[in-house]
């Protein structure tokens, strides 16, 4: 009922409020002010400027290396195995699975950045200029077929072992990671 009120209280103040203007005065208005309307140049905002991510500001816990050869050169000083991930963040739903279930649990961020160092290879496909020979070179020769995939390579370039989802918790997917390792 206060809903009908108010609807009735505001068409009352709008016809109040439009005086003695006929249809005829207010076709005239609309033909003069279409004449005033000129194009508009459409104005693009300014991209905002690019900072660098810092590990408290970045999504995952992990410290995920970006450049193979760093990767390597880390572990041979190291002496870690390399826990390669190819995966393609912005449309595979696989990855964004994996790094839910298993890479963003706590158990297995303190494991990983322990244990291995960690090399994330993103295959997007908006932006295809982040796709780097070395990336498709490296997919090539480990026969990545499919995503996301997971490799364990020795700092002396060898692999361990294979993998990609697996529907397991961090505890599990720990285990099946060690015995790659273990061989």
């Amino acid at each position: 009922m206060k809903r009908i009120l108010t609807l009735t209280s505001l068409s009352l103040l709008l016809f109040s409020s439009c005086g003695s203007t006929t249809t005829k005065n207010i076709a005239k208005d609309a033909e003069n002010d279409n004449n005033k309307i000129t194009k508009k140049e459409v104005v693009t905002p300014k991209a905002a400027p690019i900072k660098k991510v810092t590990k408290a500001e970045s999504n995952s816990p992990i410290n995920w290396v970006t450049d193979i050869n760093q990767a390597f050169s880390m572990a041979e000083k190291e002496n870690k195995p390399v826990f390669v991930f190819f995966t393609g963040k912005d449309w595979c739903g696989w990855c964004k699975k994996l790094v839910a279930q298993v890479f963003h649990q706590k158990e297995f961020v303190e494991y990983a950045n322990k244990e291995y160092i960690m090399l994330e290879l993103d295959f997007p496909r908006r932006d295809r200029s982040k796709i780097t020979p070395q990336m498709v070179q490296m997919s090539q020769q480990l026969g990545v077929r499919g995503y996301p995939s997971v490799f364990v390579i020795s700092p002396k370039k060898e692999v361990l072992g294979r993998t990609g989802y697996q529907r397991m918790n961090a505890a599990q997917y720990i285990e099946h990671l060690e015995a790659f390792r273990n061989k």
